[in-house]
């Protein structure tokens, strides 16, 4: 029987550290008694996903298995701690990725959210260089007095497992009316008392969609086991918008009216409503056997889409009464590294994605074949696609909602993808991951598809709001998928 984690469970090691690029691999002057400071001005696409998000990592790492680390800190059974040698390798990719080390801010004209982040060392009255305390990345460290295999499967989304995720900032809006400071990204590790330990994630959206937050994971396990960058990043850089900027005027030439805009005080309550969510379990030979039901060519990931934006539809007509011919619309995102966009390569760091929008009636979606509305996302997806055209547009519309003080976000159903991120590419020293999970505590209007290679499996994460939406969304569900 799986056992519960609890305040009680943890030892937390003591102080917060607040990891900071490492002073001896920093470029730049090196003496001075005040730090220097930039900026990295966020774009339309980048503040439309103003939020943080979590994903955690396990490892099942035993003892006996872990090799000597060549410097730094050893344990007493002689291997070097997990900690220690993440946090050390979190010192040298800051080198690369400074803005990481950022706070979330208000830009001096007010209208905007930036990072503000120091770019060079200073000397502090012992001598030491490093960065201003309320900069860099918060680094927790916590001690399970349970072995891993105790909490049972880390894959079924349970509150008691949310301990192990560093705390989320809070969002909001002081009462000066400019935005509360945030930390960009701040990490958690957690060790167990047979050898394992988890990785916990927490990243601004604002700075890194899921590719760039998957990569940073990458690069950081990679320089832990010392091999380097995995994936080179594109520095310096300083303006997302510079790349992937509004036109001038902006003038959207799409329909993007799913993208809905609140006055910043308002948004906590309109958009990030959060329930504990429920995972539903899709087999490879389930996936399989659902394509070859449709009969035409697709993608898994399309089919699944086409089947979780069916079950949603059902949700709204049968449990919220909403008529057959209300508009409903699904957006997907779509990575835009792989698309041919000028300076938006592997190394990007920031959002390239464009959410790619599919409207039908609720009657059409659950009364049309599902070959059918798989060859809908198809269209949306593949023909007739002009994607940077679309992105441009999609670009310039959020735009024109930031210049009126608005605050965009995404109001449509919305199934993003974790599988085919690198997050099963982090091997630090003990191998790759078992597992890599998300908070409990997941978005309404969401459902997210995560791997399960030892499960051959994906897992579905769907958050429903009652147990008759739940009954509803499973039916549908359960029809196509046994």
């Amino acid at each position: 029987m799986a056992k519960t984690l609890s305040a009680n469970s943890l030892v937390w090691e003591s102080p917060l550290h607040m990891v900071t690029p490492s002073p001896a691999l920093q470029p730049g002057p090196s003496g001075g008694d005040e730090p220097k400071f930039a900026d990295l001005q966020l774009g339309p696409l980048d503040l439309m996903f103003d939020y943080h998000n979590s994903v955690i990592l396990f490892y099942d790492a035993r003892p006996s298995i872990v090799s000597l680390g060549s410097n730094g800190r050893t344990s007493e059974r002689g291997y070097e701690l997990p900690e220690v040698r993440l946090r050390r390798a979190l010192e040298q990719l800051l080198v690369h990725q400074p803005s990481a080390a950022g706070v979330l801010v208000q830009n001096e004209s007010g209208d905007r959210v930036q990072i503000k982040y120091p770019v060079a060392p200073f000397v502090d009255g012992d001598g030491a260089k490093r960065a201003p305390f309320v900069y860099g990345v918060p680094f927790h460290v916590a001690h399970a007095n349970i072995a891993l295999a105790d909490l049972g499967d880390v894959s079924i989304p349970d509150p008691s497992l949310d301990i192990l995720y560093p705390p989320m900032p809070k969002q909001g809006v002081g009462d000066d009316g400019c935005v509360l400071p945030r930390f960009v990204m701040s990490f958690q590790v957690t060790t167990f008392t047979c050898g394992g330990f988890s990785i916990a994630h927490v990243c601004s959206h604002a700075y890194a969609d899921g590719y760039t937050a998957a990569v940073f994971i990458q690069n950081l396990c990679s320089i832990a086991r010392g091999e380097g960058l995995a994936v080179e990043v594109d520095r310096p850089v300083t303006s997302t918008t510079a790349v992937m900027g509004p036109r001038e005027p902006p003038c959207p030439t799409l329909d993007h009216s799913f993208i809905k805009a609140w006055k910043p005080a308002k948004i906590q309550g309109v958009h990030l409503q959060r329930a504990t969510a429920t995972r539903m379990v899709v087999s490879m030979e389930a996936l399989k056997a659902l394509r070859n039901s449709v009969g035409i060519p697709c993608s898994r990931n399309q089919v699944l889409l086409a089947l979780l934006w069916r079950a949603h539809a059902r949700v709204r007509r049968v449990v919220h009464g909403l008529p057959g011919d209300e508009e409903e619309v699904m957006a997907f995102p779509m990575n835009l590294r792989t698309r041919g966009i000028p300076g938006v390569g592997e190394g990007f760091v920031g959002n390239a994605v464009y959410l790619c929008p599919v409207r039908s009636t609720i009657s059409q979606l659950l009364e049309m074949p599902l070959s059918s509305l798989v060859r809908k996302i198809r269209r949306a997806a593949v023909e007739n696609l002009d994607i940077a055209a679309c992105t441009q547009s999609l670009i310039d519309y959020v735009e024109l909602q930031l210049r009126e003080g608005l605050v965009p976000r995404n109001t449509s159903f919305t199934m993003p993808s974790l599988v085919s991120l690198p997050f099963y590419e982090t091997d630090c020293g003990w191998g790759r991951p078992t597992y890599v999970g998300r908070p409990s505590q997941q978005i309404h209007n969401l459902s997210i598809v995560l791997d399960h290679p030892a499960a051959n499996a994906w897992n579905v994460l769907t958050v429903f709001r009652s147990l008759e939406e739940r009954a509803c969304f499973e039916e549908v569900f359960r029809d196509y998928v046994s």
